[in-house]
């Protein structure tokens, strides 16, 4: 190491030596921090993007709404279970995909009171639904009762106007 006499040349010389390993060092530092900070965006980017499509999960299955004629005339009251193969040939079905009205069948569904009777039904309306846990369940109607999975719920004239809502009018055709 040569040994510094103190002359301004020297200082100057030594100062930007200083300097440029300096800047050489500020330098690499922020090309370091520019990298970081790409690999940051780009991570969290990628975790927002995966979030996103998460959250915007597989379309929901539609309603399928199966329908007779309501004031048609049965020897029988016809129970939900059978009212496929009583009326295989006077069935008409729909399919109901709209979001606004899955969602609200779903909160219909949370607000449901079952009824502690137990009347028969004589089905002319059957919906089939997944429900936003993923669970199947089968609605049935008559002229004036509901039942959910086979429990007779307490009348509620508003979840029955919304299901009515979603049947055929010439189904209400006597």
């Amino acid at each position: 190491m040569k040994k510094l006499d103190g002359s301004c040349v020297e200082r100057f010389q030594i100062i930007e030596h200083l300097r440029f390993n300096a800047g050489m060092r500020s330098e690499f530092f922020c090309l370091k921090s520019i990298k970081c900070l790409k690999s940051f965006c780009l991570f969290h980017i990628a975790v927002l993007t995966s979030f996103l499509l998460c959250a915007q999960s597989t379309p929901r299955k539609p309603i399928i709404v199966l329908s007779s004629n309501f004031y048609m005339t049965t020897f029988a009251s016809i129970p939900c279970e059978n009212f496929g193969t009583t009326f295989k040939t006077r069935v008409r079905t729909k399919q109901v995909r709209s979001k606004d009205t899955i969602e609200r069948l779903d909160k219909f569904l949370d607000t449901i009171k079952i009824s502690k009777e137990n009347w028969s039904m004589n089905t002319r309306g059957k919906f089939l639904f997944v429900n936003k846990s993923g669970k199947q369940v089968t609605i049935c109607i008559d002229l004036v009762r509901i039942k959910v999975d086979g429990n007779l719920i307490e009348p509620n004239a508003e979840f029955m106007r919304f299901l009515r809502s979603m049947i055929p009018k010439e189904q209400f055709v006597p």
